[in-house]
């Protein structure tokens, strides 16, 4: 099995993590209220988890020899269900202005003995085979958003951001040469891309303490080794206990494709996050 060095546990720090961020300027609130006061916050941070079902395809080839095939790494023993941190915090420096800033990710492995031959790199493992699997990602999202309406209890607007994609996928393998357990080696990709994104949100107060929020983007290109696209959407219910802390329901979606053109080997990126999220809010 790949063994990996042990990432720090988020949810260890949750309650911690979250009343450090949550509690400075608490208590200050706008001289002109709005409706709800998720329209009137400087600064909002949603921190809890990801529930997410996950799809996930790569490749590692020689452009010389060919366009590899996409291998589906939960056919490699990957588990197509993770729960990761789910983190949004949104700082609103202006009436109509805010810049936001969001975190994806996902950190699984696993091994299958296959049933077709499976070449990833140098790494090639026949069938009947084991393949020990791993893939992280971790997507760091900063965006810049304008509302062109707003009043005391809607607001829509447009939104630009910038994902930076920290990729990392590892296979090893092991299969029968004559009568003899082999380790056939190791090949692994990794890359630190970024994919800028445009696209749309809006927000709606039910009630006072009860919002409604979406965003739907979307952004494809092709740049020096890159090419790729991206699309992201979500939607949540956000209800206010007090005027400062909060509880939500949400769901998200992120959908990535990638080529990364390597001086040996091309590379090839292909996951989807999407599920529902849980978190606790504060607003001030």
């Amino acid at each position: 099995m790949l063994t990996k060095p042990p990432k720090p546990c988020f949810f260890s720090y949750f309650f911690s993590l979250f009343t450090i961020l949550a509690t400075p300027l608490a208590w200050a609130q706008s001289e002109n209220a709005a409706f709800n006061p998720v329209l009137d916050d400087t600064f909002t941070i949603r921190l809890g988890a990801s529930f997410e079902q996950v799809d996930t395809q790569a490749a590692k080839f020689d452009p010389a020899q060919g366009v590899g095939a996409d291998i589906d790494l939960e056919q490699l023993g990957l588990d197509d269900n993770d729960v990761s941190l789910f983190l949004n915090a949104r700082w609103r420096f202006s009436e109509r202005w805010h810049l936001g800033l969001s975190y994806y990710g996902t950190d699984r492995s696993g091994s299958r003995t296959v049933d077709r031959e499976i070449r990833f790199g140098e790494l090639v493992v026949p069938i009947d085979g084991v393949v020990n699997t791993s893939f992280s990602a971790d997507i760091y999202v900063l965006d810049l958003g304008y509302s062109f309406f707003k009043t005391s209890r809607a607001e829509f607007g447009a939104r630009f951001g910038v994902h930076l994609a920290d990729l990392d996928v590892a296979l090893s393998g092991r299969g029968n040469i004559g009568q003899s357990d082999v380790n056939l080696g190791t090949a692994s990709a990794d890359t630190l891309a970024p994919l800028p994104n445009i696209g749309l949100f809006g927000l709606y107060a039910l009630t006072p303490k009860l919002a409604v929020s979406g965003m739907l983007g979307y952004f494809s290109l092709d740049y020096q080794e890159y090419d790729g696209e991206v699309t992201v959407a979500s939607a949540a219910l956000d209800y206010r206990l007090t005027d400062t802390f909060g509880l939500g329901l949400g769901y998200s979606l992120l959908d990535f494709n990638l080529d990364v053109d390597e001086d040996i080997f091309d590379e090839h990126y292909e996951f989807e996050f999407n599920g529902p999220v849980v978190y606790l809010s504060a607003g001030f």
